[in-house]
Parts: C-alpha cells; structure tokens; sequence
C-alpha cells in the first residue's frame, strides 16, 4: 500500500468518525430527514471509495472485493445511522451495500487504466459530501 493511499484512508476514514460523533452528540438536534441524509451519504461514500480501492487491489476477484466493500460499506451505514433511528439505519445500510457493489465494479473496471487517478477522484467525494 502507498503512502499516498495510506494517507487517503486515513483522511477519510476521521472524516467518517468525527461525523459520526457529532451527530450522534447532536442527536437531539439533527431532524431523521437529516439523520437519513448523513446515515445515507456516509455508507455510500465510504463503500464507493472502499469498493474502489479494493477493486485496484484485487484486481480480477470481484467476488472477494465486492464482498469486503459491501461489509464496509454496511458497517458505516449501520454505525452513522444508529444514533437516528431504525429509519436511517436502514438507509445507511442499503446505501452502503449499493455503494460497495459499485466501487468494486468500477475499481475492477478502471484497475489497469489509471487506478490512481480513480482513487484520487473518489476520494474527493466524501470530502466535499
């Protein structure tokens, strides 16, 4: 793993978890529309950028990355939404799986072309999300 890779995970990962604090320490002042837009933009931006990475890394076993990213992809869904509620658990959920199915399709699809450059472009949308 590179560092600038290292150094994108890293990033985005404390992006994730700092939001994830403070919504749930503002939890009484967030609406559940809110609540299931965050829970939802968190699971698919975390299983996009994830399936994406894992698609260049296990490049020719979709199986393998698909799988890793969905897991990821849920967990963070689950995990930004429990403070919500049962509806925006669900959301983040659902979104995290249809965001790892995509960022391993598409990091399998682009692995040989430019993998830095894909990495590099998702990793700007949880920034600016």
């Amino acid at each position: 793993m590179s560092i600038s890779l290292f150094f994108i995970l890293l990033l985005c990962a404390t992006q994730v978890i700092t939001t994830i604090i403070y919504v749930a320490y503002y939890r009484n002042w967030v609406t559940k529309m809110n609540g299931m837009l965050i829970s939802m933009s968190l699971g698919m931006s975390a299983g996009i950028l994830m399936g994406t990475i894992l698609g260049v890394i296990y490049h020719g076993d979709l199986f393998k990355s698909t799988i890793y990213a969905i897991l990821i992809g849920l967990v963070v869904g689950f995990l930004a939404g429990l403070p919500i509620g049962l509806p925006a658990v669900i959301d983040g959920i659902l979104s995290g799986l249809m965001g790892g199915m995509m960022g391993a399709m598409l990091g399998d699809m682009v692995a040989m072309t430019r993998p830095n450059a894909i990495i590099n472009i998702i990793a700007w949308i949880p920034a600016y999300s």
